[in-house]
């Protein structure tokens, strides 16, 4: 074939549209046919009882989360109402849309070609089971979208000639941050990772100017916060209340789970030792190829730097989560980029120096970057999806949360909307959300069951408004799980006895439908 025809493929295959529609459809391949989801159900239910029931989060509803997702299923609601494809479609764009932008990072700090690499890598591995694929909306996908706008907008501001400019971009670079952090919390560690890579990029500024960037950036990213919580505060919501379920909820079981540093390291082992794997080759020879990096005038230390950030970001809950590693993908992705450019050239050069002896020809050389950005896409995209594991566990997840769909519409249809229904039991969110019910507490969602107080308020409230159903986990599906199931499944089987005495007074047994037994109210005359 002539040099010109690989010449074209070469353009197409690193050309940033060609790659975003490889994306787009990788991304949206596991979502199809796939139900909602536990977290989907959960902020369905939050979005839904806002906006119908004037509910708001933190006052009404408990979730650790920032609001952001809180809004963008509030909205989804009030478009749509529940459903879980808008908020998938909606992240699947911003998964494409933030490739680009480590598209465009890439080819600032390297080469086209880097930038080209690391788009890929990014939005592939986003489309995996390891990270959640087949649950996209998860909050981390709409973090890493601004945090990442927030690292380019910070190294535009390092090339920018007026100084009122730059302090332009880092106010925009603070805004995104705290657009970040509106997701999620944990992006408090990716504005850590901004901050130095900043100072690491400016070693020779002095105090004043570290004071001026630390000032605008930490403003743009204040003044985000205020906005992001200005819809909260018009809803009813008081401080206290959004600082409680947001912030002070992270610090107790439930936001997060105790674990010692042993216990923390095993964990993130398990979890790394998935598709990441793919990842840990091109780290490596980023990291043993650091002097080669920084004499091209790339920032290898600030680079280094937001992944360390974004590595503790991943730790510090201690729940290992599969798509909190999503949080790192930006960072391993851009060093993984440029570690295949470094590949790339060092076997080019000793091609021609222990086989031709001579240098590679233009048209060689480009036989050899096709091939190879073949066979990377290739493995990203197959190799990932190959995998037994990742069958049987969808296989097992699709299982128990196929019926929820069923089970929510049965709820909904015999019931009024002033009923209320409270279900016990981490997979039974997505029914709550799907029946349009109110739960008589705003501890909906049994996973804060260990923080202090919760069960009691809980049963108290079931109490003062009697559900119309309620939900318990079946027998047969609490003898199914071990004792090294995870603590959600734990807290499944902890279901208070003030609880079981209630049910047993005032409600009979109605059905076993798949995992949970369905209970109804009788009054006592009638029973």
């Amino acid at each position: 074939m002539s040099s010109l025809f690989y010449n074209k493929i070469v353009r197409v295959i690193i050309s940033p549209f060609f790659i975003a529609v490889i994306i787009l459809l990788a991304n949206i391949y596991p979502t199809f046919n796939f139900p909602m989801a536990t977290d989907e159900g959960i902020w369905n239910y939050v979005g839904h009882i806002w906006v119908h029931h004037g509910i708001p989060p933190y006052a009404g509803s408990i979730e650790n989360k920032t609001p952001g997702i809180f809004y963008l299923y509030a909205i989804s609601n009030l478009l749509f109402g529940v459903n879980f494809w808008f908020p998938r479609l909606l992240a699947i764009l911003s998964v494409v849309a933030t490739s680009a932008v480590i598209y465009l990072i890439s080819k600032t700090l390297y080469n086209k070609l880097a930038g080209a690499l690391a788009m890929f890598l990014f939005g592939a591995a986003m489309s995996w089971w390891a990270l959640d694929a087949y649950s996209p909306s998860q909050t981390e996908t709409f973090m890493v979208l601004f945090s990442t706008l927030a690292f380019f907008i910070i190294i535009r501001a390092q090339n920018s000639k007026e100084q009122k400019d730059g302090f332009l971009k880092i106010f925009i670079a603070g805004l995104l941050m705290g657009a970040a952090i509106a997701f999620k919390q944990v992006a408090v560690f990716s504005l850590a990772g901004l901050f130095f890579y900043y100072l690491n990029s400016r070693k020779n500024d002095g105090f004043k100017n570290i004071f001026y960037f630390s000032a605008v950036l930490g403003a743009g990213v204040i003044f985000a916060t205020f906005l992001s919580i200005t819809p909260l505060l018009l809803s009813g919501v008081g401080i206290w209340d959004y600082v409680s379920g947001a912030w002070l909820i992270l610090l107790e079981e439930g936001g997060s789970r105790p674990s010692s540093f042993y216990e923390r390291l095993l964990n993130f082992i398990r979890m790394g030792l998935s598709e990441i794997i793919l990842f840990y080759p091109f780290i490596i020879i980023f990291f043993s190829s650091r002097e080669v990096i920084k004499k091209l005038g790339v920032p290898f230390l600030g680079i280094v730097l937001w992944m360390f950030f974004d590595f503790l970001g991943v730790n510090v809950s201690g729940h290992y989560f599969k798509h909190q590693l999503r949080q790192l993908m930006p960072s391993m992705a851009i060093a993984s980029g440029i570690a295949i450019n470094i590949i790339l050239s060092v076997v080019q050069s000793s091609y021609a120096k222990f086989y031709n002896l001579r240098a590679l020809s233009e048209d060689e050389k480009t036989k050899y970057i096709v091939r190879a950005l073949f066979v990377i896409m290739a493995v990203w995209l197959i190799f990932p999806n190959l995998s037994a594991a990742p069958s049987k566990a969808k296989n097992a997840e699709v299982e128990i949360v196929r019926h929820n769909r069923e089970w929510g519409l049965f709820l909904k249809e015999n019931t009024v909307s002033e009923d209320f229904i409270y279900i016990w039991g981490w997979h039974g969110n997505p029914i709550q959300a799907y029946s349009e019910r109110r739960s008589p507490s705003r501890y909906f969602n049994s996973f804060y069951i260990r923080r202090p107080g919760v069960k009691e308020e809980a049963v108290d409230s079931i109490k003062a408004r009697p559900p119309k159903f309620i939900l318990l986990p079946a027998e047969m599906y609490l003898d199914g799980l071990s004792e090294s199931d995870f603590t959600l499944n734990m807290d499944e089987r902890s279901i208070p006895e003030e609880l079981q005495e209630v049910v047993s007074q005032s409600y009979r047994y109605r059905f076993t439908g798949f995992i949970f037994d369905f209970y109804e109210f009788t009054p006592r005359d009638r029973q």
